[in-house]
């Protein structure tokens, strides 16, 4: 059987397939891309904040003192911030049980400050930061009004 000529433009070998979903350009790419990039830094600070934190745990470790009245009443703390001891030199006898016990509370912040521990104040407002899930909902937001 003779071969068919073919008209000039035509192609003679098999059609590539069409493109598949995943071969297109991505239309919310430079939000995923944003959304990454919102992950990754939150990762970064988080674990700065780990060794940060792992850090002031270890020298609080050894625990501190803190003192009052001139060094009269002397408050030690252990690595949790725990009284570990008391000792009153001879310059509160005498005093008010009142105003001993504002100098041991004083003596006592004195240690703990010296700590340097954050509070668990300090350290919630780091678990409500939503950029990335922010983000996310913005893209499903948008995924919607199509």
């Amino acid at each position: 059987m003779p071969e068919t000529p073919f008209p000039s433009g035509i192609q003679r070998r098999p059609l590539p397939p069409p493109t598949g979903p995943l071969q297109r350009p991505n239309p919310n790419a430079a939000l995923l891309a944003e959304i990454t990039e919102q992950v990754v830094a939150g990762l970064e600070r988080a674990a700065a904040q780990d060794a940060a934190a792992r850090e002031r745990l270890a020298q609080a470790a050894g625990g501190a003192t803190g003192t009052a009245l001139d060094g009269a009443v002397e408050v030690s703390v252990d690595g949790k911030s725990m009284i570990s001891g008391a000792r009153f030199g001879p310059e509160v006898t005498g005093l008010p049980a009142e105003e001993l016990r504002q100098l041991t509370l004083a003596a006592l912040g004195d240690a703990r400050d010296a700590l340097a521990l954050p509070s668990a104040a300090s350290t919630l407002g780091t678990l409500h930061k939503r950029d990335a899930a922010d983000a996310i909902l913005r893209l499903l937001d948008e995924g919607r009004k199509r």
